[in-house]
């Protein structure tokens, strides 16, 4: 029995060295203002967050942009250990669990003010042509509500372009998303009515496999995002 306890100690210091020292490798998607690529550099909100929640936990981590159905599919096989930013969704815990929110999120129904003819929810639902981004939560949503999507893409400008021309009667997103974008294309708040419908808050999904081999990372991880709430907070 004494000869195994050394063997023992080894195990626990390499298990322990692996989860402290190990690079985190998440994945992500051009998503401004939350994720935004320049080069080799990513930054962004959501970065922002990411990276006073791994300083929190005095861990190594990298982000490899990917079109965001990739990112997910490489948590799902293993290649990567998570992914960000993402709201919560029945497919993805198939494969990867949610960690606490560390961005908050409200879809809002967005219309021209000067074209809005009526703002009844179940009469937006039945007769208005809705335009979403394509492989967004919002879009599964709105399939999942029956919803007329008329329109799909993953360019919200876009999308508010087709609004603006009438191809459109409304637009499902995200309100971070809209507004960052419509300042992009040099338009004004006011031009826009909006209906807020859900709150659907951001987090990092990780997966299932690389939580297997870390179990106590998701309770660390957690704890972290609570003290960078504090520390925005201030």
């Amino acid at each position: 029995m004494m000869k195994l306890i050394p063997t023992i100690l080894f195990i626990l210091i390499s298990l322990y060295s692996y989860s402290t020292s190990a690079e985190v490798k998440l994945g992500t998607q051009v998503w401004p203002p939350y994720q935004v690529v320049n080069g080799s550099e990513v930054s962004g909100i959501a970065v922002d967050s990411i990276d006073c929640i791994f300083k929190k936990m005095g861990m190594k981590y990298s982000i490899t942009p990917l079109p965001w159905v990739r990112a997910q599919n490489r948590t799902r096989e293993g290649h990567l250990d998570g992914f960000f930013s993402a709201s919560k969704s029945a497919v993805r815990d198939n494969f990867a669990v949610l960690s606490k929110t560390f961005i908050s999120q409200q879809w809002r129904i967005y219309f021209l003010k000067t074209s809005l003819k009526a703002n009844k929810f179940q009469d937006i639902k039945d007769f208005y042509r809705i335009g979403v981004r394509i492989n967004s939560n919002v879009a599964y949503w709105a399939k999942q509500e029956k919803f007329k999507v008329h329109e799909s893409t993953s360019d919200p400008q876009k999308l508010i372009s087709l609004l603006r021309r009438d191809r459109i009667d409304g637009y499902m997103e995200n309100s971070n998303i809209f507004e960052y974008n419509i300042k992009q294309m040099k338009l004004k708040s006011f031009q826009f009515y909006s209906i807020p419908f859900m709150d659907n808050p951001l987090g990092v999904y990780f997966g299932i496999t690389f939580l297997a081999k870390n179990p106590t990372f998701m309770d660390k991880f957690n704890r972290a995002v609570d003290k960078c709430h504090m520390k925005n907070s201030k």
